[in-house]
């Protein structure tokens, strides 16, 4: 049984990768939802613009928990760390 969107089936979609996605059952999940993904056709270009929307939110989450990890309340204190992380990538 083949999955198919707009008659191209899995297996058709998947010949350049050989056997190895059909193999492997985590990859054929991660295929089947990034390729084969059932989606309108008549969705417009402001999906994009959600989509990267979301991916700056997780960016500045994940980079605000990194710069609340390392805050330093004393200014000389965050003085001396800055000059130890420079001295650290030079």
């Amino acid at each position: 049984m083949t999955v198919s969107r707009n008659n191209l089936s899995f297996l058709e979609l998947s010949k350049p990768f050989g056997n190895r996605i059909n193999d492997n059952f985590l990859v054929s999940i991660l295929f089947n939802h990034i390729v084969l993904y059932p989606s309108p056709t008549n969705i417009s270009y402001m999906w994009s613009f959600g989509m990267l929307a979301g991916l700056a939110l997780v960016i500045q989450i994940i980079s605000g928990v990194f710069l609340a990890m390392h805050y330093a309340p004393e200014i000389s204190h965050a003085f001396f760390k800055c000059r130890a992380y420079y001295e650290r990538c030079t």
